[in-house]
């Protein structure tokens, strides 16, 4: 609107009229060619993207749906490991089935699954089909991409988005994609103008923010399958392997890199102690109540998908500071105690999935980098999981008062990492909090 009250309130030579003619009706020209593109892309391959339902035995009826494509040769169905998951946490319960051209198939078989990337390989016996090309390199920052999938249940659907790269502060990697990604796309492939795979639906944020798994990832999970050939393979070990591989790279990276200081009232906390680490704050200036609150909380920008109630590769970590002026000691002490209980794990994982948690609760001493000494009221909390055991989830909460009006909550969840590298992590946690 602004170009055109622009070029109409202007006594424009003609040369000059035409450029802002150009100008005016370039977009609208990009749209057209980006839904002709579009619409070239699903009559040459929509027939080879499947829609994937997962069955509920008892009641014949879908329990969860998402999309899938045909690669290797043919025969070989991609998609993502959540839209599959139940098949594998309850193989008595659920059978999956895909529909391809309108017709119904159920012979298929479960081949690999990258639980960390997402991904999953379907072996469809005794089918056939056009499998996609993946692409060899990414496109341009800004280029278009077209999105495959059944949304919602209503049919194939190709959404036009835009390439926006590598999400640089993510631990697992995702592409960004420009467009709306609807439940029901999920494993369904996002394609360049050429018709070749970049990347394989996932996720949404909502807003025409969407995500994507980068072809490589994908890549490597069939350059892995083609080389066992025909060799069985037992899936929960595989997964056992992923999920250890990926908290050693994980908590490693974390405990070995220096972590940023911050400050709190007049406390002493961690920043940001990664790239893929989000931070954010509220405070309260007390004016009614009396305590003034400061707080902050951090996560890492992603988790694994296990399961409907179960995701893990997860950390995140809180602090909350409370000063008074004007609050009796009991009074204060009531507010420090309500600042602890409300604290809880921050990932989800249900009876099935771990054990209780294991809580051993003491006073100890430390001391942060800027000499202070502080003295701690700490409980640390584990729970084993039940299918990897040398996996836990560990949940930390520590309290600090200082000069009896100062107090200093902290606490922090791991999810799906092994005892040793908890401890080390714990232990650096500790000395990096306290009192300036």
């Amino acid at each position: 609107m602004l170009n055109v009250v622009n070029c109409t309130h202007h006594r424009l030579a003609g040369p000059l009229v035409l450029r802002c003619l150009l100008f005016l009706f370039f977009p609208l020209f990009s749209v057209a060619a980006q839904a002709e593109s579009a619409d070239q892309l699903f009559q040459q391959f929509s027939e080879s993207i499947v829609q994937v339902k997962v069955i509920d035995i008892a009641s014949e009826s879908k329990s969860a749906i998402g999309s899938g494509f045909l690669v290797a040769e043919g025969n070989v169905i991609a998609t993502n490991y959540h839209v599959i998951s139940a098949l594998l946490n309850k193989p008595d319960r659920y059978r999956i089935e895909i529909e391809y051209m309108g017709a119904r198939y159920n012979q298929l078989q479960l081949l690999d699954v990258d639980v960390v990337n997402d991904l999953a390989l379907l072996y469809w016996q005794g089918g056939s089909g056009n499998a996609f090309q993946l692409a060899d390199s990414m496109p341009r920052q800004g280029e278009p991409i077209y999105s495959f999938g059944n949304p919602m249940d209503i049919g194939m659907t190709v959404v036009p988005g835009t390439y926006n790269g590598i999400k640089e502060t993510s631990f697992f990697q995702r592409v960004h994609l420009t467009a709306s990604i609807n439940p029901g796309m999920s494993g369904g492939p996002a394609l360049n103008s050429a018709g070749e795979v970049v990347g394989i639906n996932v996720s949404t944020a909502g807003n025409q923010i969407s995500f994507l798994v980068p072809i490589e990832r994908l890549k490597t999970l069939l350059d892995q399958q083609h080389k066992r050939l025909d060799s069985p393979i037992d899936l929960e070990s595989r997964i056992r392997q992923q999920l250890h591989d990926v908290q050693e790279q994980m908590f490693s990276q974390l405990i070995e890199n220096p972590w940023q200081e911050d400050q709190l009232g007049a406390g002493q906390i961690v920043g940001e102690m990664a790239p893929f680490v989000v931070c954010w704050g509220d405070s309260d200036t007390g004016q009614k109540t009396g305590l003034r609150t400061i707080s902050k909380g951090c996560h890492s920008d992603n988790y694994i998908y296990m399961g409907t109630h179960f995701n893990t590769g997860f950390f995140e970590y809180e602090f909350t500071y409370l000063e008074t002026e004007e609050l009796s000691s009991w009074t204060f002490y009531s507010a420090l105690e309500r600042a602890l209980s409300g604290a809880r794990p921050g990932n989800r994982a249900s009876r099935e999935d771990v054990t209780n948690f294991q809580c051993n609760n003491d006073f100890y001493r430390a001391q942060v980098k800027s000499g202070a000494d502080t003295v701690y009221k700490a409980t640390f909390c584990s729970r084993q999981y039940k299918n990897y055991p040398k996996l836990y989830d560990v949940f930390y909460i520590a309290a600090t008062i200082n000069r009896k009006d100062q107090a200093l909550v902290s606490h922090f969840t791991l999810a799906g990492v092994e005892q040793e590298l908890a401890m080390k992590f714990t232990e650096k946690f500790i000395g990096s909090v306290g009192w300036k």
